[in-house]
């Protein structure tokens, strides 16, 4: 396995559960988008992570096929850049097979 995979396999859900969190009273989209990113924002220990996991349980995800990176991870440091990400993004559908199925 690449350093990379080992990196997104930090913070994805592939191999452990996706731990329980409160769920908030806030709106979320109605549905995901294939080819739409969603983009979560805010400041640090907001619950962004928390907010993303609870969107793959809300849309029925399989949290295989979902990548969670921090972008603070040591072992990015010197090396963040859209090549590396757009490698990560390649080595993991690589590695499930392909984009996995779109959310309806």
């Amino acid at each position: 396995m690449s350093q990379l995979l080992d990196i997104l396999g930090t913070w994805s859900f592939r191999e452990r559960q996706i731990p329980p969190s409160t769920p908030r009273n806030l709106e979320m989209p109605k549905e995901l988008r294939p080819g739409v990113a969603l983009v979560i924002q805010g400041v640090r220990r907001c619950g962004k992570s928390t907010l993303m996991t609870q969107l793959v349980q809300k849309y029925e995800l399989d949290p295989v096929q979902c990548a969670f990176l921090n972008l603070e991870d040591p072992r990015l440091a010197n090396m963040l850049t859209w090549e590396t990400l757009n490698l990560m993004v390649t080595e993991f559908d690589q590695k499930i097979g392909g984009p996995g199925p779109q959310a309806p």
